[in-house]
């Protein structure tokens, strides 16, 4: 055999195993393809409330899914452990609306409260945020069902004052 023709045949046998390779490599989850799909902004249940909320909210803004981490940050001082331990309380946690003036000042935190939510769960994330100074506003859907109704309780939980937690109450509608 010919050396040139035994040389050609270890080049074609080394890029085809290179390709191999690279091809088993994209071909497993989290490397190539990593397995993402689009994710609703809102469910179907605030997608209601919100509309509710727009203009009972007026002249403030309505921003819905916001990530905590966005709201609340660690003090300067920790040592790297402190400062993940404190953040991983928070950083993947989202407040489902939060209300905010033209000057970009959050003026209130709202939390649709429905068969998801935990009430154990729900107090220690208020003691958070009502320890950085945050009023929320937890509703329940089925007790905000007018407009009005969600104007009254938006009034009565901002006049609060700061670190607080107002439930809404069941007002006819």
């Amino acid at each position: 055999m010919n050396f040139e023709y035994l040389s050609l045949v270890a080049v074609l046998v080394i890029l085809i195993f290179f390709a191999l390779v690279v091809i088993k490599l994209k071909s497993k989850p989290g490397r190539g393809d990593l397995q993402l799909c689009k994710a609703e902004l809102m469910t179907s249940n605030e997608l209601e409330f919100w509309r509710l909320l727009v203009p009972a909210a007026a002249p403030l803004n309505v921003a819905p899914q916001v990530a905590m981490g966005a709201l609340i940050s660690t003090r300067k001082g920790l040592s790297k452990s402190e400062l993940f331990a404190a953040r991983n309380r928070f950083d993947r946690k989202r407040v489902d609306f939060i209300l905010y003036d033209e000057q970009g000042t959050v003026r209130l935190l709202i939390e649709l409260d429905d068969r998801t939510h935990e009430t154990e769960n729900d107090a220690k994330r208020d003691l958070m945020t009502a320890s950085v100074g945050y009023q929320t506003l937890r509703v329940r859907r089925k007790d905000a069902r007018t407009e009005e109704a969600l104007k009254i309780g938006l009034a009565e939980a901002m006049a609060g004052g700061e670190n607080t937690v107002t439930k809404l109450a069941v007002v006819p509608g």
